[in-house]
């Protein structure tokens, strides 16, 4: 559930060039990166279980995809550790206020995501 100090994010990893193992290793990299500035965080789960899966106990997770709940005082060194960490990467960061509106964003290169982080950062001053 979000509160009113926190913000959802999906961050989703659009690099072609890596092969899944190389994409996974690197979400869960970041995922661990992230772990001490965030409320929650997760690698996404597919939605799509086949009931062989579902029986064994795994949940797939969805490559490049993670989803984080940040406290807004947080959000600048969230994105900062981000552009850090995958500045030259293609990503998607979809944004989820505490008001349940969303809003995307896409960057492909450090100076992008950059400024994709100070378009979330205004959007979140109207919170």
């Amino acid at each position: 559930m979000i509160n009113e100090s926190t913000v959802k994010l999906k961050i989703s990893l659009n690099d072609s060039e890596l092969d899944p193992e190389e994409l996974d290793r690197l979400t869960r990299s970041v995922l661990r990166d992230v772990k001490g500035l965030v409320e929650d965080a997760s690698m996404a789960e597919s939605e799509e279980i086949t009931s062989d899966i579902h029986r064994g106990g795994i949940v797939p997770a969805v490559l490049g995809v993670l989803n984080a709940e940040v406290n807004i005082a947080n959000l600048k060194t969230f994105l900062g550790l981000l552009g850090d960490r995958l500045g030259s990467k293609p990503i998607k960061i979809t944004v989820k206020k505490p008001d349940a509106t969303e809003f995307s964003i896409e960057a492909s290169s450090r100076k992008e995501l950059e400024t994709a982080t100070q378009t979330i950062l205004e959007l979140m001053k109207n919170t």
